[in-house]
C-alpha cells in the first residue's frame, strides 16, 4: 500500500514538474524537432505531385532569360495575368509586394488593369516593425477585415501596415498579409488570422479600432471559393468558418500548423518565363489556384519546413493553400488533454514501477514508451493528429526514475536489515526470497497457522562434564553445522539455539503451505544425520549423543519481539509450549520424535505414523494424542511393517483394558522402546488397575 502511494505522488508529482518545463521554450522546441521527426518518418509526396496550386516561380531560369529581376517592368506580371486568366484559373494571388509606383506609369497601370480586369486578383501586404510617420488611410482595405471580437489571438505588434500601391488597393479582389512567422528558423504554423489595432482614416475620420486581417492563403482562399468576408465566423481556438461545409481549425494564436507533403517541389512549379513566354498551354490553369512568388537566389525569401532548410517561402503559402483546400488538417490535440495525458501515464508508471520488480517494470517502461512514441507516429502518418510526443515521454520516463530512486534508497536499508535479520534464521537462497519479495512478510506481530520443531541433546550435562571446554564446544559446533544444513534444506528458519536445543518455524517469514511435512521431513533427517555422526564420532573415539524432538502445528504468533534495544524474529503461543513439552516426552516414551495430532493429521497421507499414547501434559486439561512418524508408504521395511502390525495389537488392547494380554503381545517386540515403556505399565495396571472412567488417558506429572 506505501509503495502505491509512493506511486500515485511520484507521477502526480513529475507531472506537475513536467508542465513547469513545457511553458519553457527549449521544452516547445523539443516537440517541435519530434514533429519534425515524425514528418520524416511520413516520408514525402513525389515532385510536381500536388497541381490543385500552381507556383509561377521567379527562378534563376526567369532572371537569365528576362534580366535583372528588380529591372522587370510591372508589365511582365500584368502579362501573367491576362495568360493565366484566359485559361480560366480559380484565383491568382502574388507573394510579391507592390508598395511605391514605379518610374514606369504605363507599367503600373497594365498591372491595374489586369488586376481589376481578372477580378479574382489577391495582393499582398505586410505588418511592419516601424514606428508610424504618418497617419494611414485604410478605407480601401477595411473591407477585406472582420471585426475583431475580443479573440484571444496574440496582438500584432508590428506599428504599421505597409499596403500596395493605391491603383491596387482599388482593383484586387481581395488582400493577405505576406509574413511568415518561424519557430526555431522552421515555419510550422501558417497565421491564418493576425489582429492589429490603431487609428484608422475613414471616410475623412479618425476612428481607433481593432481589425482581424487575413493571411495571404486565406484571402486567396476566400477569393478562390467566393467566400463573402461578411459571413466569415471565428470561433476562438477552435475554427474559422468559412461556410457551413467548410471550416479551418485554429489555435489560440490564430495558427493551423502546417501538414506538409515532402520537401521543395512537391508542390507544381511553373517557371516564370515560361509563362511568360506562353511555352505552357493557357487551358493548364483552369480551375487551378495560381501562386506567383519568386525561388530564385538574391530573393530572399527562402525559409525552411521539416524535410529541408531550403525551402522557398510561396511553397509555404501554396501547402496552407493546399491543406485547407483538401482538408487536410493536422490536428493537435487540446492542451486541456494533453494535461490529462501527462498526469495519466505518469501515475501509470508511477503505479506499475511501485508494484513490479526493477526487471519487470523496465520491460513495461520500455514498452509503454516505446508503444507512446509508435503511437505518435502512427497517428501522425495515418490519422494527420498531432500527439505531444515529448511531455508524456518525459512524464514516463520521470515517473520510472523517481520511483525507482525512491525504492533503491528505501527498499536497499531494507533489504540490508532483511539480510542482517534473517541471514543467521533462513538459507541464503530463503533470504533472497525474503529479499527480493518483503511484502511477503510481516514483521510486525501476526497470527499464523505454522510448525515449530524443538529438539535437544539428551542428558547433555552429563556428556559435557566428563569433556573439556574445548572438546564441548568442538562437539556442539560439529553436531549444529550439520542440523543447520538440514534444517536450511527444508527451507526452515532457524528461531535460536538455546543452550545445546534447536528451535525451528516452518511456515514464516516465507509462508509454506506444506509447513508441517517439512518440519516432519527436517526431523527424520536430522535423525538420520546423527546417526552419521555417531558413525563419525565413534570411529574417532569422541563420545556419542542421541536427540529427542518434537513438533506441533498450530496457530502461533510470529514477529519481531523483543525490547527496542534487541529485537528477534520469533514465534509464541501454547502450541509452541506444546512442542517444547512434546520433545521432553521423547525421553519418556525412549521416542526419538514425538509430533502433536494437529501435525499427524496433515502429513498422514504421506507420511506413515504409530499412535504412541493420549495424554494430558501438566498443565492442561485438555488431552491429546501423540504420535511417531516412521517414514513414507511404501518405503517401510518389512520387519518394520511387522512390528508396526504387533504393536497396534498390543495398543488396542491396552485401550480395551486387557492389560495381561496387552503385556504378553508388548513382550515380543521388547526391542521396541515405546513397546517396552507399555509392557511396564500394564504391568503397573494388572497391579493397579486405573479407575473406570479411565479412558486411556495417560496424566503427565512432570513437564
Amino acid at each position: 500500500m506505501k509503495n502505491i502511494l509512493v506511486g500515485i505522488i511520484a507521477g502526480l508529482l513529475v507531472g506537475i514538474v513536467v508542465l513547469l518545463l513545457s511553458l519553457l521554450p527549449l521544452f516547445e522546441s523539443f516537440e517541435y524537432i519530434s514533429v519534425d521527426t515524425r514528418f520524416k518518418f511520413k516520408g514525402s509526396k513525389k515532385l510536381a505531385s500536388i497541381e490543385d496550386v500552381v507556383i509561377v516561380d521567379i527562378d534563376n531560369k526567369s532572371i537569365d532569360e528576362l534580366g535583372r529581376w528588380q529591372d522587370w517592368p510591372r508589365s511582365h506580371y500584368a502579362k501573367i495575368i491576362d495568360y493565366v486568366l484566359s485559361g480560366e484559373v480559380k484565383t491568382v494571388a502574388f507573394d510579391i509586394f507592390f508598395p511605391e509606383y514605379s518610374r514606369d506609369k504605363a507599367s503600373d497601370e497594365s498591372l491595374i488593369v489586369e488586376t481589376r480586369k481578372g477580378g479574382n486578383v489577391v495582393h499582398s501586404f505586410f505588418f511592419e516593425p516601424i514606428s508610424r510617420k504618418k497617419k494611414e488611410d485604410l478605407s480601401f482595405i477595411r473591407k477585406f477585415t472582420i471585426p475583431y471580437k475580443n479573440e484571444k489571438f496574440v496582438d500584432n505588434k508590428a506599428d504599421r501596415i505597409t499596403l500596395p500601391i493605391k491603383g491596387i488597393q482599388e482593383a484586387m479582389a481581395c488582400l493577405g498579409y505576406d509574413n511568415k512567422y518561424e519557430e526555431e528558423g522552421v515555419v510550422r504554423h501558417y497565421h491564418l488570422l493576425s489582429s492589429y489595432s490603431g487609428t484608422f482614416t475613414i471616410d475623412g475620420k479618425n476612428v481607433y479600432e481593432k481589425r482581424l486581417f487575413f493571411s495571404l492563403a486565406l484571402a486567396t482562399i476566400i477569393q478562390a471559393l467566393n467566400v463573402p468576408i461578411d459571413q466569415i465566423k471565428v470561433i476562438p481556438e477552435k475554427f474559422i468558418l468559412l461556410s457551413d461545409k467548410k471550416k479551418i481549425p485554429i489555435d489560440k494564436y490564430g495558427r493551423m500548423p502546417i501538414y506538409y507533403w515532402g520537401g521543395r517541389g512537391v508542390v507544381r512549379y511553373v517557371s516564370f518565363s515560361t509563362v511568360f513566354f506562353e511555352k505552357i498551354p493557357k487551358e493548364y490553369f483552369e480551375n487551378k489556384i495560381v501562386l506567383i512568388g519568386g525561388s530564385a537566389e538574391g530573393l530572399f525569401d527562402i525559409t525552411a519546413n521539416p524535410y529541408t532548410s531550403v525551402y522557398p517561402g510561396v511553397e509555404v503559402h501554396a501547402t496552407a493553400i493546399y491543406n485547407i483546400l483538401n482538408d487536410h488538417y493536422l490536428t493537435k490535440i487540446p492542451d486541456w488533454l494533453s494535461i490529462v495525458l501527462v498526469f495519466s501515464v505518469g501515475v501509470l508508471i508511477g503505479l506499475i514501477s511501485a508494484v513490479s520488480s526493477l526487471k519487470r517494470g523496465s520491460i513495461i517502461f520500455s514498452t509503454i514508451l516505446f508503444g507512446w512514441l509508435l503511437l505518435c507516429v502512427i497517428l501522425f502518418e495515418t490519422k494527420k493528429i498531432w500527439l505531444e510526443m515529448i511531455s508524456p515521454s518525459f512524464s514516463i520516463t520521470g515517473s520510472f526514475l523517481v520511483v525507482w530512486l525512491y525504492r533503491y534508497s528505501t527498499e536497499e536499508r531494507e533489504k540490508k536489515k532483511i539480510r542482517e535479520m534473517f541471514s543467521r534464521y533462513v538459507s541464503p537462497d530463503v533470504v533472497e526470497v525474503l529479499v527480493s519479495n518483503p511484502d511477503a512478510f510481516s514483521l510486525g506481530g501476526k497470527r499464523m497457522e505454522l510448525s515449530v520443531l524443538f529438539s535437544d541433546i539428551c542428558g547433555f550435562t552429563t556428556i559435557s562434564e566428563k569433556l573439556s571446554p574445548e572438546d564441548t564446544v568442538s562437539l556442539l559446533n560439529e553436531y549444529f553445522t550439520a542440523m543447520n544444513d538440514v534444517i536450511f534444506k527444508y527451507k526452515g528458519t532457524l528461531d535460536k539455539y538455546i543452550g545445546d536445543a534447536i528451535m525451528v518455524v516452518f511456515g514464516a517469514p516465507i509462508t509454506q503451505e506444506d509447513h508441517a511435512k517439512r518440519a516432519v521431513l527436517t526431523g527424520m533427517e536430522m535423525i538420520r544425520e546423527l546417526d552419521r555422526l555417531r558413525e563419525e564420532w565413534k570411529a574417532r573415539g569422541k563420545e556419542e549423543i542421541d536427540i529427542g524432538i518434537g513438533i506441533n502445528t498450530g496457530e502461533m504468533v510470529v514477529g519481531n519481539i523483543g525490547s527496542d534495544i534487541q529485537t528477534n524474529y520469533t514465534v509464541i503461543g501454547d502450541e509452541v509450549n506444546l512442542a517444547s513439552r512434546l520433545e521432553g516426552m521423547t525421553r519418556v516414551y525412549d521416542a526419538q520424535i514425538i509430533i502433536g495430532s494437529p501435525t499427524y493429521e496433515k502429513i498422514n497421507d504421506e507420511i506413515i505414523c504409530r499412535e504412541i499414547d493420549l495424554i494430558i501434559v501438566k498443565g492442561k486439561t485438555r488431552p491429546i494424542v501423540i504420535y511417531e512418524p516412521i517414514g513414507f508408504r511404501n518405503k517401510i521395511s518389512e520387519g518394520k511393517e511387522m512390528m508396526l502390525d504387533v504393536y497396534n495389537k498390543g495398543l488396542l488392547l491396552y485401550k480395551e483394558r486387557k492389560f495381561k494380554e496387552a503385556s504378553t503381545v508388548f513382550s515380543s517386540i521388547m526391542y521396541d522402546g515405546i513397546a517396552r515403556m507399555y509392557f511396564m505399565r500394564c504391568q503397573d495396571y494388572i497391579v493397579s488397575p486405573p479407575p473406570p472412567d479411565w479412558g486411556g488417558i495417560y496424566v503427565h506429572k512432570t513437564k
